[in-house]
This record gives structure tokens, C-alpha cells and sequence, in this order.
């Protein structure tokens, strides 16, 4: 992992992890189409807790500060 890693990165980074599409994780979390890539600087707890229901196995502490592991 790089220093300068976002929110965003970490995140694509994961979908990545899953071999998924962002439009269809984005429609897994019940998020708006687009959100991902208007991320900018962090994201909103109640997004946060949309992504941690529809995927428990993510490390929300690895997404918001780049520390641990992903899983």
C-alpha cells in the first residue's frame, strides 16, 4: 500500500478484490450510480454503514485509514 491511498483507492481497490463492477457494488449498497467516483475526501457514516451491512467481511478501519488488513 502507498501513503498517499484514499478512501476512494482503498475502496476500488476492494471491488477490484471481489471482481465486481463499482456500478454493481454501488447497487449492492444501495448507493447512488456514481458515488464512488465522486468520492473526495471521505465518506459519510450512514454510506459507511450501507457498505459494512451488504459486506461484514471489510475491514472499515483498513477503508478509512489504510491500516491492517483489507479483510
Amino acid at each position: 500500500m502507498t501513503e498517499n491511498q484514499t478512501i476512494k483507492d482503498r475502496l476500488i481497490l476492494y471491488i477490484k478484490h471481489l471482481k465486481l463492477s463499482v456500478r454493481k457494488f454501488e447497487e449492492n449498497c444501495d448507493l447512488a450510480n456514481g458515488y464512488i467516483k465522486n468520492i473526495r475526501l471521505s465518506i459519510t457514516p450512514d454510506k459507511l454503514r450501507k457498505i459494512s451491512l451488504h459486506y461484514p467481511e471489510l475491514n472499515t478501519g483498513w477503508l478509512m485509514t489504510g491500516e491492517g488488513e483489507m479483510r
